[in-house]
């Protein structure tokens, strides 16, 4: 017993370095499934109860601290904390799965009843907002499963669980042997895990688990339980039947792997037509393999061309939110300086939620395609990509938001605002781009106010009754007089500071308040340089990522003999 107790609070001590709060979760039930199974238990539990309270408090303690860091969550950085508790970057515990959780049901809802397909989910669609990081999957087997292969699947593999679960407890309760209540065990904290955690489909460990399961229900020298003959009769099909397409799912995806090998060695002899017939071949038989699609694709690019656009289609009918596809067919599409068939892919997964979605190197592309090509025409497929990648590039800042491709989303939408066939666009999609556009303004720091006053006339004349285009313009209008009286500025900031937040154009507020500490720092400077810096740090403060207001800050201290500020204002 004493080496028992040694091996098992090692077993805890890694457990605290594995970060994985869910498998401290399932031990919670340890001790209730020793009791359920064996009827000494509770002698020999209560036999040694200091040691099963002390490590049933320190489990407690353990998932109590990590839910209560969740619900208060903060940058935490202490080691010990973070060990405890699974503080990863983000909060990817139980506050965050709740949000998994739900965006997951609300995807299930736009696929009923059917789910969105095998291997499908992911938490970054477009149509849910994803503030609390992005992950792979869902974090619950069940709801994955629901998710992704509908409400039939998802009953039936909760039935063949709870059966197999129903039989190795029976199993275990009136059997000695060690070994089958180590199956148990295992089994049915490896369940509890995966309701909080990782997903079955992918755990090799959980099939091992399942394989040693099955082995253990279906020995003659068990047990059973006596269900309904026809209930147990349909069971054991299931089982059965969700084993048979596993099996035939692994085998034609190896077979059509060997086939596609095959080819490969063909076409390094230069056999093109055998190779044609055989890549073709790979895809019938297995239709669901992205590297085995690009390679075929890229190989009919170069000796078939004619024939890819009739395997193309093929494909999409089958895969159809298959993001990864679509992110290929971009690209490929650009590779081509096809521009409007790479927005129809990338618009197709901007707006369905499938994933991945466009990378961020598809993205920068096709926004220098837009941006550059002074022959592109505002057709529909461009007008959506601005749009859906401004509302998608909202939900994902993290993923899409860095500098790089922000100056190319903002140029793309200025070069739009002057196309020659703007006016041919309907009210909606020209009051995006301009509003696009207008924020590129401020966000790339361009100061060109006669340009930006034109973009609010073309607001105003779009949408008379927002109120907000009408006092931007009116400050710009104010600035561009050097001689605004201080009275006039503090009035305009006075006005504009209680509609920043609720903006829907937050950076172009901040960076007009700016301007306009900007303007009133100015005030001061001959009799109180105090308070002009209290007002330009106010700008910067304001603005913090716009490098005109800290610039003009080097300036002025290097104008007042402060060289070792100034350096350090930049």
């Amino acid at each position: 017993m004493k080496f028992s107790r040694v091996v098992l609070v090692i077993n805890l001590f890694a457990l605290v370095f594995t970060l994985a709060r869910g498998a401290w979760l399932a031990l919670l039930f340890i001790f209730p499934l020793i009791i359920a199974i064996k009827k000494k238990s509770v002698v020999l539990l209560h036999k040694h109860k200091t040691f099963v309270i002390s490590i049933s408090l320190l489990v407690s303690v353990v998932v109590f601290l990590g839910v209560i860091n969740d619900l208060n969550y903060t940058n935490n950085t202490n080691l010990t904390t973070r060990t405890l508790t699974n503080i990863h970057q983000q909060p990817l515990n139980f506050k965050a799965r709740l949000g998994y959780y739900s965006r997951a049901l609300s995807r299930f809802k736009h696929r009923l009843p059917w789910g969105t397909g095998l291997n499908t989910y992911t938490n970054s669609q477009s149509k849910v907002s994803h503030s609390n990081g992005i992950t792979s999957y869902v974090h619950s087997f069940l709801l994955q499963i629901l998710t992704e292969t509908g409400i039939f699947s998802a009953l039936s593999f909760l039935i063949i669980l709870t059966y197999i679960t129903r039989q190795l407890f029976v199993a275990a309760r009136n059997s000695s042997d060690t070994t089958i209540s180590g199956v148990f065990y295992a089994f049915t904290l490896s369940l509890i895990y995966s309701f909080y955690d990782f997903n079955l489909n992918t755990s090799l460990v959980f099939l091992t688990i399942f394989s040693l399961a099955i082995s253990v229900i279906y020995d003659p020298r068990q047990k059973k339980v006596s269900p309904l003959e026809r209930t147990g009769q349909t069971i054991n099909f299931l089982v059965i039947f969700y084993l048979f397409l596993l099996l035939s799912f692994i085998v034609l995806g190896l077979y059509s792997t060997m086939i596609s090998t095959k080819a490969d060695k063909l076409v390094l002899n230069e056999n093109h037509q055998e190779a044609y017939k055989l890549y073709l071949n790979s895809m019938k038989i297995f239709p669901y393999s992205n590297s085995n699609f690009e390679k075929t694709i890229l190989y009919l690019d170069d000796y078939f061309p004619e024939k890819s656009h009739s395997l193309i289609q093929k494909w999409i009918r089958l895969n159809n939110n298959n993001g990864a596809m679509y992110t290929f067919l971009a690209n490929r599409s650009l590779d081509s300086l096809d521009l409007n068939t790479s927005l129809e892919y990338m618009n197709i997964s901007l707006s369905s939620g499938y994933e991945p979605s466009p990378s961020s190197e598809t993205v920068k592309l096709a926004l220098k395609f837009i941006s550059h090509s002074s022959k592109t025409t505002l057709d529909p497929q461009i007008v959506r990509f601005i749009h859906l990648l401004n509302n998608f590039s909202l939900n994902h800042p993290v993923k899409y938001l860095d500098w790089e491709i922000s100056e190319f989303y903002y140029q793309a939408t200025l070069h739009l605002v002057y196309n020659l066939s703007f006016d041919t666009l309907i009210i909606q999609d020209k009051k995006i781009i301009l509003e696009s556009a207008l924020d590129g303004f401020f966000i790339l720091d361009i100061n060109e106010n006669a340009h930006i006053i034109n973009l609010l006339d073309r607001l105003i004349i779009l949408n008379s009754n927002n109120q907000l285009y009408s006092q931007y313009k009116n400050i710009l209008v104010s600035l561009s007089y050097s001689e605004t009286s201080l009275q006039t500025i503090d009035q305009l900031i006075s006005n504009l500071k209680p509609n920043i937040k609720a903006s829907h154009l937050p950076q172009v507020s901040n960076v007009l308040l700016s301007h306009l500490y900007i303007s009133k720092s100015k005030y001061y400077q001959s009799d109180n340089t105090v308070e002009e810096l209290e007002y330009i740090d106010k700008a910067i403060q304001a603005s913090p990522f716009t490098s005109s207001f800290r610039i003009y800050k080097a300036a002025r201290l290097k104008d007042l003999g402060l060289m070792k500020e100034s350096k350090n204002a930049l």
